[in-house]
């Protein structure tokens, strides 16, 4: 339980740290870039994509660490490859959470916490383009609170 924990707590500082560098810098970029929001949203967007599926597959790689030092296993009716694993790891950490294939043993500690630590990420994505949204709306209606 502890090395899932810990296994855990490593992958959750990976990619806090990971998502914290690279919405801070790229968005910065972006505003010197690109200053009008109609232009800077698609390629925001598309980075953020990108970045939350590689933090996804930072998880599968822990997934694969954990079930490889015998924390559990996953179970599934079709047979398992390193795209199932991927594939679930997305799912969890999206918080979709199909159903199709579940861990067991400590894995299921592992994965509460990328279920959790995803839905935290996506939230601040999600507020990041919000942000500029209403940069946008500011714009339209003339008001300065952008």
């Amino acid at each position: 339980m502890l090395t899932a924990l810990f296994l855990s707590y490593l992958a959750v500082i990976l990619v806090g740290f990971i998502h914290y560098l690279l919405m801070a810098h790229i968005n910065a970029a972006l505003r010197r870039w690109l200053p009008e929001p109609n232009y800077r949203m698609p390629v925001l967007l598309s980075v953020i994509f990108a970045v939350h599926l590689f933090e996804a597959g930072i998880f599968a790689v822990a997934f694969v660490i954990g079930q490889n030092a015998g924390l559990g296993d996953f179970k599934s009716d079709a047979p398992l490859s390193s795209m199932s694993i991927f594939y679930f790891s997305i799912v969890n950490y999206t918080t979709l959470g199909l159903g199709d294939i579940y861990p067991g043993g400590h894995l299921r500690v592992m994965a509460g916490i990328e279920a959790f630590i995803g839905f935290l990420l996506l939230s601040c994505s999600a507020a990041m383009l919000f942000n500029v949204v209403t940069e946008k709306q500011s714009r339209l209606t003339g008001s300065d609170r952008a």
